[in-house]
């Protein structure tokens, strides 16, 4: 999970993988360019002032079930279950970085959500190939909040490379 935050989404992704397929052995890597955010969001401790690192509160979209199934809750302090908390690596990084691919390897799946908006479209477009660039074989990336034609250059440049190097 590239741009990771506070850690809200890599937690709730966690959750449904592993509550789809617990036979799976779901190592996760979460990167984020902050030191003081990547720290934050390991502890996997969120109370109502939470929101001010992300100018939302992380609680507002999650139903009764959902808050009780993550957090163990102490008054209004929410604390990450321990068995959501394993077998992540937290990794300061820099998802435009060209040597992401030798700190990370190849991923089965790559996630990045709603930081390319915060980019010129050139930088956008430059980071979106990189990340592209760590789906292993068979892999899946998940992007959202990019501008949709960066999206599709960077898809049919792809798809051309593709289709090019299957007839070499």
């Amino acid at each position: 999970v590239l741009a990771c935050s506070i850690g809200a989404e890599v937690y709730s992704i966690l959750w449904i993988i592993r509550l789809a397929r617990p036979d799976l052995k779901v190592v996760l890597h979460a990167v984020d360019i902050s030191n003081e955010i990547l720290n934050f969001a390991e502890r996997g401790v969120y109370d109502p002032n939470a929101s001010a690192f992300v100018g939302a509160s992380i609680f507002e979209r999650l139903t009764a079930h959902e808050k009780r199934e993550i957090f163990d809750w102490e008054g209004d302090e929410a604390k990450v279950k321990s068995w959501l908390r394993e077998k992540i690596t937290w990794k300061l990084g820099d998802a435009a970085d060209p040597e992401l691919i030798s700190v990370l390897g190849f991923q089965d799946m790559v996630v990045g959500s709603n930081f390319l908006c915060h980019m010129a479209p050139v930088d956008a477009e430059k980071c979106l190939r990189n990340i592209t660039r760590l789906v292993g074989p068979g892999g899946h990336l998940f992007v959202s909040g990019v501008d949709l034609d960066v999206r599709t250059k960077v898809a049919l440049d792809l798809r051309s490379e593709e289709r090019r190097v299957g007839k070499e």
